[in-house]
C-alpha cells in the first residue's frame, strides 16, 4: 500500500501483484484526472472505492427557489400520497424542511456521483439538537429507497451488555444515490457542474452546548448526553458566551479556507450538574465529521487563508503549563517534555495520562501501551512507574497534594485563553485565526504579532511564559 498527491487530492493505493499486470485499488474522494493519467499505462487496472462522506445538515436551497423545487419534490416523490387525513399547516412546514435538509445534504455530499456513498447513524438520540428530527428524517429516507432514488446499506447494533434498555450502535448506516435520483435532479435544472449555485450553507443559531458527565460501567465509558438547550438558555452565562461565539463564527465565515472546511465553531463544555458556571471543559470544536480540526497536522499546514500561506502554532504542553500558572510555581526552561535517556513521547504521553486522570500514572493503560509499542518503544524495560520517579524529579509540582485543578478546569482556563487570543485577533486587529483545541492556525505574515498576543495573554491571566512551536509546510 502507499499513497500518493495527484492535483491536490490524496490517494490510497493498495498495490496486488499479478503476473504482467498490476492492480490499484484506489481509494478517493475523486479520481478523474489520476484515471486519465493511469489509463494511458497499459500495466494498470484501476478499481475505485470512494470514501464515504458524513451526511451533515448544513445547507439548504437558496431562498428564492427554494419553494418551487421542493413544491415540485412533494409531488414527484407523493411525500402525502400514504396519508388518510391532511397534515395541519406546522407539520407540513416541518416535512418541507426536512426534504430541504435531506436532498441539499444528498446532493452536496454525493456531488450526484452514484459511487460515492454518505454515512449516517440512524440512532434516535443523535437527532437531539439538529436541524430536523429523527421522525422526519426516517420519513423521507424511507420514501426516497420506496421509490429507488436511494438505497440503504444497514449498519450494526448489538444490545448493551451492561443495560439490556439501550442499543451500542457499531456502525453506521450508508447510503447511496441512484441514477434515478440523478435524473431527478437533471430535470430541475441541477447537475454535476453547476449544483453548488443552488445551495447555501446553513449557520447555527446557538454555538454552545453542554454535557452531563460521562459514566464508566466496568471499562467501558458511556458518553454523557447533551443537555438541553431549554437548560441552558436559563443561565444567564449561556447567552454571554453564544454572543462571543456567534461573532467570532460570523467573522470566519466571510473568510476563504482553502484546504480544508470551515463549517462553524462550537464550545463544548463537561460534566454538567447542580450549581453550574460552565467551568469545565469549554475548547472550541469544529462542526461537522469533515472540518479541518481533523485533518492530519501536514494537511493543516498545507491549508491556506484568504490565498496566504500559514502556519500553526502550538502550546507546547499546554496543561502542564496552566497548572504552573494556577499553582504560582516557575515552568522549568527549554523543551518541557525532555529529560535525558527517555524518550519524548513517552514523557508527553505520561504527562498526558497523569493530568487526564487527576493522578500519577504507575501503570501503562493497555490502549497507551498499544499506541507506544506500535511506535517502537521497550515497556519491559520502561514500566510507568520507572518514567514516574524520573518525571517527578523534573516536575515535583506533579507530586504534591492534589489540588481541585483536574483535567476540566484546565480545559477550560486553556479554551478561555484560547478564545481570549482570538478575540483579540480578530476583533481588534480584523485578522483571521483557526483554533484547533491548544494551538491556531494564521496566516504565515501575521506570525510576530500573534505570538506577542499569546504570551500577553498568558502573563496577564496566568504571569507565566509559555513555550510555543511552529509548524508549516
Amino acid at each position: 500500500m502507499c499513497f500518493i498527491i495527484c492535483f491536490g487530492y490524496k490517494f490510497k493505493i493498495n498495490v496486488l501483484n499479478i503476473p504482467q499486470r498490476i492492480t490499484l485499488r484506489v481509494t478517493v474522494h475523486t479520481c478523474s484526472l489520476l484515471i486519465i493519467i493511469l489509463n494511458t499505462m497499459s500495466n494498470y487496472q484501476i478499481t475505485i472505492g470512494y470514501i464515504p462522506n458524513y451526511l451533515a445538515f448544513n445547507h439548504r436551497l437558496n431562498s428564492k427557489i427554494q419553494p418551487s423545487i421542493i413544491n415540485s419534490l412533494f409531488q414527484t416523490l407523493g411525500v402525502l400520497n400514504s396519508r388518510k387525513r391532511k397534515l395541519q399547516l406546522r407539520h407540513l412546514k416541518n416535512k418541507k424542511t426536512a426534504l430541504d435538509y435531506i436532498f441539499s445534504a444528498l446532493i452536496v455530499k454525493t456531488k450526484l456521483n452514484i459511487k460515492q456513498r454518505v454515512y449516517r447513524t440512524f440512532c434516535r438520540t443523535q437527532f437531539t439538537e439538529e436541524a430536523i428530527g429523527y421522525r422526519q428524517f426516517i420519513d423521507i429516507i424511507n420514501i426516497l429507497i420506496k421509490n429507488n432514488y436511494l438505497t440503504r446499506t444497514f449498519g450494526k447494533k448489538c444490545t448493551n451488555p451492561f443495560d439490556k434498555t439501550r442499543w451500542m450502535y457499531l456502525k453506521a448506516s450508508h447510503l447511496t444515490i441512484t441514477n434515478k435520483f440523478v435524473f431527478l435532479c437533471n430535470s430541475l435544472g441541477i447537475n454535476q457542474n453547476n449544483y453548488k449555485n443552488f445551495f447555501t450553507k446553513e449557520r447555527l443559531k446557538y454555538y454552545v452546548e453542554a454535557r452531563y458527565p460521562s459514566k464508566k460501567i466496568k471499562s467501558f465509558k458511556l458518553r454523557g448526553r447533551k443537555v438541553s438547550l431549554s437548560i441552558l438558555k436559563q443561565y444567564p452565562q449561556f447567552k454571554k458566551l453564544n454572543s462571543e461565539m456567534e461573532k467570532i463564527n460570523n467573522f470566519l465565515f466571510n473568510q476563504k479556507l482553502n484546504g480544508g472546511n470551515f463549517n462553524g465553531l462550537v464550545r463544548k463544555f463537561n460534566n454538567y450538574g447542580e450549581n453550574y458556571h460552565f467551568h469545565f471543559g469549554g475548547r472550541l470544536t469544529g462542526i461537522g465529521e469533515d472540518n479541518y480540526q481533523l485533518l492530519k497536522k501536514e494537511d493543516r499546514n498545507k491549508m491556506k487563508i484568504n490565498g496566504e500561506k500559514v502556519v500553526e502554532i502550538d502550546i507546547q504542553a499546554s496543561h502542564l503549563t496552566i497548572l504552573y500558572g494556577l499553582l504560582k510555581e516557575e515552568l522549568p526552561k527549554g523543551d518541557v517534555y525532555h529529560i535525558p535517556d527517555f524518550s519524548r513521547d513517552i514523557i508527553k504521553l505520561w504527562i498526558t495520562i497523569s493530568l487526564s486522570n487527576c493522578k500519577l500514572c504507575s501503570r501503562w493503560p493497555s490502549k497507551a501501551k498499544k499506541k507506544l509499542e506500535e511506535k517502537g518503544h521497550d515497556l519491559k524495560r520502561l514500566p510507568a512507574s520507572k518514567v514516574l520517579k524520573k518525571v517527578i524529579l523534573k516536575f515535583p509540582i506533579l507530586d504534591k497534594p492534589k489540588s481541585s485543578f483536574g483535567w476540566g478546569y484546565l480545559q477550560f482556563v486553556e479554551s478561555n485563553i484560547i478564545l481570549s487570543v482570538m478575540k483579540k485577533i480578530i476583533l481588534k486587529y480584523n485578522l483571521p485565526v483557526y483554533p484547533v483545541h491548544d494551538s491556531l492556525i494564521i496566516q504565515k505574515k501575521n506570525l510576530s504579532l500573534t505570538k506577542k498576543i499569546i504570551y500577553d495573554v498568558f502573563k496577564s491571566n496566568l504571569n507565566i511564559v509559555p513555550v510555543l512551536n511552529e509548524s508549516q509546510n
